[in-house]
């Protein structure tokens, strides 16, 4: 028998700013820089300690993953974990509010995760996604099934805010009576 252990951390002060899409958190160095240069055998590892876990350091990007994945996961013998097979519960959970592909039948709208397009499209990445074109890459949904093109970020943000899976799931279960 396995046994799981929860720990809990306690009340943690929830910066104002994590709910704001324009000041996301980084790390500011890459991975092996920071080990190699570990004081003490110890490198800085940011941890979620809140609710809602890592979504309230992450950088919001929404993406389901790979199709190939999830169809290598139920030949690996994992009954249930096709692409066919989660896509109706990735999109049960979403309440998409995405520019260019919110009606394209993979994406729900009444869902707790609000997915949504970053609120800019700065010059930058409006050209980059222009020459991706130009070359042959195809304007798509990377979480529609097909990841190879060019797209522009969905992320799980409300109006520019932070979603996390704090304020999407838990705070509304408070009102439950179970």
């Amino acid at each position: 028998m396995r046994r799981l252990r929860v720990v809990d951390i306690g009340v943690v002060p929830f910066p104002p700013a994590a709910h704001t899409a324009a000041i996301a958190y980084s790390i500011g160095e890459k991975a092996a820089d920071m080990v190699r240069d570990a004081a003490d055998r110890k490198c800085s590892w940011p941890h979620g300690r809140g609710v809602g876990g890592s979504s309230i350091i992450n950088s919001m990007i929404y993406t389901r993953g790979n199709r190939r994945d999830y169809d290598a996961w139920a030949a690996a013998g994992n009954p249930g974990w096709s692409w066919d097979e989660m896509l109706p519960y990735h999109i049960r959970a979403e309440r998409a509010n995405i520019r260019d592909f919110d009606r394209n039948g993979f994406h729900g709208q009444n869902g707790p995760l609000s997915v949504e397009d970053c609120p800019f499209r700065s010059k930058i990445a409006t050209t980059f996604i222009e020459s991706g074109q130009l070359v042959g890459y195809p304007y798509l949904d990377y979480n529609a099934g097909d990841q190879i093109g060019v797209s522009f970020l969905q992320a799980n943000t409300e109006q520019g805010r932070r979603v996390t899976s704090g304020n999407a799931y838990l705070y509304p279960a408070r009102k439950r009576p179970n």
